[in-house]
């Protein structure tokens, strides 16, 4: 009589985990309807749930992440300046946040920082293309035409896909 009480007990407690997960995973959803806010380009509303996983997971790199790149796609650079950085620090550290960090600083014209960073990235070998073409827009609003332009068609070389913004900003220098 004991063990059956014990087995219906044990049955009700596993029926009742395996139809609300959301139970063990809370923090986890959260972050996981931010990222498919994100992913959707509902950015404000990938905002608002990924500042409260933020709160639930201080110490997550990739919910810093994206909030990061949520705040930069509303325009808040301030704010993904600190997200992108939290992320990078964090362990383990995303490393995709070196380019986006990158490309806030330059919007902040905080030019030095962002050309580190848009290094760090080329040198890591992450979203290299992308890295280079940073670097010559650097280099162009420093005025350093000659390595602009070479910067834009290394980057063009590295992705065929950057062509035409290479391009663009090729026919503009002159």
């Amino acid at each position: 009589m004991k063990n059956k009480k014990i087995a219906i007990l044990l049955a009700l407690f596993f029926f009742v985990l395996s139809t609300c997960p959301n139970l063990l995973h809370a923090s986890d959803t959260l972050l996981e309807k931010g990222i498919e806010q994100y992913k959707s380009e509902n950015y404000e509303e990938a905002v608002d749930i990924l500042v409260n996983a933020r709160k639930q997971q201080p110490d997550s790199s990739v919910a810093a992440f994206y909030l990061g790149i949520s705040y930069k796609q509303v325009r808040e650079y301030r704010l993904a300046e600190k997200h992108l950085r939290d992320s990078i620090q964090l362990t383990p550290p995303v490393k995709d946040a070196y380019l986006e960090l990158a490309e806030v600083l330059f919007v902040l014209d905080q030019l030095n920082e962002a050309e580190g960073w848009a290094l760090k990235s080329e040198q890591e070998g992450i979203k290299t293309a992308n890295a280079v073409f940073m670097r010559g827009l650097i280099l162009a609003k420093r005025d350093r035409t000659d390595e602009a332009v070479a910067a834009f068609n290394n980057a063009k070389g590295l992705d065929k896909a950057l062509s035409q913004s290479a391009d663009f900003k090729l026919l503009w220098r002159r």
